[in-house]
């Protein structure tokens, strides 16, 4: 059984362009998990039976703050694994924006692929 954890703490601002999910503020449903197939050996993830949140709900989320030193367009890119249509989305905003949070929709994947974020 994999070792869960709540993160609950100030997340420090990043200066590099990578950065792993595990290291921002976690809260809600979302949880860390040691996980021996990434980067790291930590993953997030929301448990079977967790809930669907649909529109977004500020309770459940993960925090993670940048600071980005050179103005240019950046993509951002995710390893993610969705096993099934009932796992394959969340939301995100980023500066807050849009009001209405994205969508980010995941291939349905078994195995952790880089995704680009809408």
């Amino acid at each position: 059984m994999p070792t869960l954890t709540h993160k609950a703490f100030a997340a420090d601002c990043n200066s590099t362009l990578t950065v792993e999910a595990e290291s921002g503020v976690v809260t809600g449903n979302f949880v860390i998990r040691e996980d021996p197939n990434v980067s790291g050996g930590r993953a997030v993830y929301t448990p079977d039976g967790s809930g669907t949140f649909n529109p977004a709900n500020s309770l459940h989320r993960i925090d993670i703050c940048i600071t980005i030193a050179v103005a240019d367009v950046y993509k951002i890119i995710g390893w993610t694994k969705a096993p099934d249509g009932g796992s394959n989305s969340f939301f995100m905003t980023i500066d807050n924006q849009p009001t209405t949070p994205a969508t980010w929709t995941l291939p349905i994947t078994t195995t952790y692929e880089p995704v680009e974020a809408p």
